[in-house]
């Protein structure tokens, strides 16, 4: 099991997580982020290892748990937690992901729980035989080979994105950059994707993004750490201005971030960068290249 799990930076802007108590909003993220947290979004976990873990006490935690059941956010029973949108925003048609998230729901013990999460996801259960969720018929292929049938020509090796950068975000920057070698007349072969997604592989899925899109952008062939381009004069503290703008105001409060940008002189930068709610739907990377884009023109 992967080693991280996403959270949105939409959860700060989210109005039902900014009305909760500094306990819950921590404990709230606990759930997303412990050890145990799956991809099917639903693990075991006892309430004394919870409050170990998160420092808060059992009764804090009893008390959290019966906010988010309300609100449909998260729900405990039994020693099982489950959290809708821990599968919701991990979640692809990915046949990896898909698997991973069965292994995941067969670790957890037959309990009511677990029978619901089944019937709303439309898996089959078998209960008080041998635990485990059973996979229907139709997913299980056999190949049987016959010895008078000539040998099939082996085909060439599929391009399978890795799990850890199986994200909607990679995913889309990846088709960009294929794409891209497409456009440049230098069409990757699937062996030498699977190189490339390896090599990626090694870096968060939020890093190998930015670095394929900073390939597409400049052109390249291949894919590099990400650089920042290089500048002189004011340009970077300008940029990083921009930045500390945009994290006081966010995307809601461009009256009020308005003057801040005429006064450091950024305003027409932000209009060229596609205007100040685009701006701030980007991540902190491609704004630096796009204000730096911005002001050679």
């Amino acid at each position: 099991m992967s080693n991280y799990r996403q959270i949105h930076t939409r959860i700060w802007k989210d109005n039902w997580f900014l009305e909760l108590e500094p306990t819950h909003k921590l404990f709230f993220i606990y759930l997303f982020s412990n050890e145990q947290a799956s991809l099917a979004g639903i693990y075991e976990m006892s309430i004394r290892v919870m409050s170990f873990e998160s420092g808060l006490t059992m009764p804090e935690i009893k008390d959290a748990f019966k906010i988010f059941a309300e609100a449909g956010k998260a729900r405990y029973m039994d020693g099982v937690v489950w959290v809708p949108n821990l599968r919701k925003y991990h979640e692809t048609q990915s046949p990896k992901v898909q698997t991973r998230i069965l292994k995941d729901l067969d670790a957890v013990k037959d309990c009511e729980l677990k029978g619901i999460y089944c019937d709303l996801y439309g898996i089959d259960r078998v209960y008080c035989v041998d635990n485990r969720v059973s996979i229907p018929p139709s997913t299980i292929t056999t190949t049987v080979t016959s010895k008078k049938e000539p040998q099939k020509k082996e085909k060439p090796p599929e391009i399978e994105i890795p799990l850890q950068l199986d994200t909607p975000e990679f995913i889309q920057a990846w088709q960009n950059f294929t794409e891209h070698r497409k456009e440049i007349k230098a069409k990757m072969t699937p062996r030498a994707a699977n190189m490339q997604l390896k090599k990626l592989a090694e870096y968060q899925p939020d890093i190998a993004a930015s670095m394929l899109e900073q390939s597409v952008m400049n052109g390249w062939k291949s894919v590099y750490e990400l650089k920042q381009p290089s500048s002189n004069g004011s340009k970077p503290q300008q940029a990083d201005q921009l930045l500390a703008i945009i994290g006081k105001y966010g995307r809601n409060r461009w009256q009020q971030a308005e003057p801040d940008l005429k006064g450091a002189g950024l305003l027409d930068a932000v209009k060229s960068m596609g205007g100040w709610s685009h701006v701030c739907g980007m991540r902190e990377t491609e704004i630096k290249f796009a204000f730096y884009e911005a002001v050679k023109r």
